[in-house]
């Protein structure tokens, strides 16, 4: 866009002003009479809304411009060789002269003075000539200056803002990389977090169930100790009553045979 951008301007600049200039110094030029002053010459430029390109015009530029269409205009330009102006206003003042003096009308001239006045006019034809040539190639050189001038300045313009956005572009880039980065450092981080802490729920629980388990094995040895404990006592209990199940009816089977052996020594000392 701004190669386009700068292209338009060139264009513009090359072909729409000077196009723009001839057509207002027309319309300045058929307005044009011998009383005319500069004031009013360039309030005529501002009012059709040329003022600032106007005022950029050299005074030889301007005079060259007008004087074209007053001499072609002029029935037979007055030879005026004038000495040369102190400045350009003088300089100014004594052209607007020479335009009121083309504009009038002369007298008749004498059959004898006719030779004379054409000599005149080629040789003042040929000044305005030279002069007008000059004043082009002047006025060609600076506008090309300008023109060459305002391209380069476009150029860099256009370079620097190339340059600039370019600059933005890559800042941003930078940023954006910078925040991507940042937002995975982030998430990296969150999700290290929540698998840390999962690790640890997870290690609590298996600890808590070993403890539980611990403690449930504890419980089961102890209850088998303590059955382990009853069935002894049970046994020993057993054996007890056995053992004085046992005696009891040794000592009675003892006592009975005793009883018996008594009572058969006393049927034997009856019998006697």
């Amino acid at each position: 866009m701004p190669s386009d951008h700068s292209r338009f301007q060139q264009a513009y600049k090359t072909h729409l002003l000077p196009a723009q200039r001839r057509e207002v110094l027309r319309a300045i030029r058929e307005t044009l009479d011998s009383e005319t002053t500069l004031g009013e010459i360039v309030d005529a430029a501002e009012s059709l809304g040329w003022g600032e390109p106007f005022g950029d015009m050299s005074l030889a530029q301007l005079a060259d411009a007008l004087l074209d269409e007053a001499s072609s205009q002029a029935p037979e330009p007055a030879p005026a060789p004038a000495p040369a102006p102190a400045d350009d206003e003088d300089e100014d003042a004594d052209e607007d002269a020479e335009i009121a003096e083309a504009a009038e009308p002369e007298p008749r001239p004498v059959a004898k003075k006719k030779t004379s006045k054409r000599v005149a006019k080629k040789k003042t034809s040929k000044k305005v000539a030279k002069k007008k040539t000059a004043t082009k190639k002047v006025a060609k050189k600076k506008t090309t200056k300008k023109v060459a001038k305002k391209k380069t300045a476009t150029k860099k313009k256009a370079a620097t803002k190339k340059k600039t956005t370019a600059t933005k572009k890559k800042a941003a880039a930078k940023k954006k990389t910078a925040t991507k980065k940042k937002a995975a450092a982030k998430k990296k981080t969150a999700a290290k977090k929540k698998t840390a802490t999962k690790k640890k729920k997870a290690a609590t629980k298996k600890k808590t169930t070993a403890t539980k388990k611990k403690k449930a094995a504890t419980k089961k040895k102890k209850t088998a100790t303590k059955k382990k404990a009853a069935t002894k006592k049970k046994t020993t209990a057993t054996k007890k009553k056995k053992a004085a199940t046992k005696k009891k009816k040794t000592t009675a089977t003892k006592k009975k045979k005793a009883a018996t052996k008594k009572k058969k020594a006393t049927k034997r000392k009856s019998r006697r």
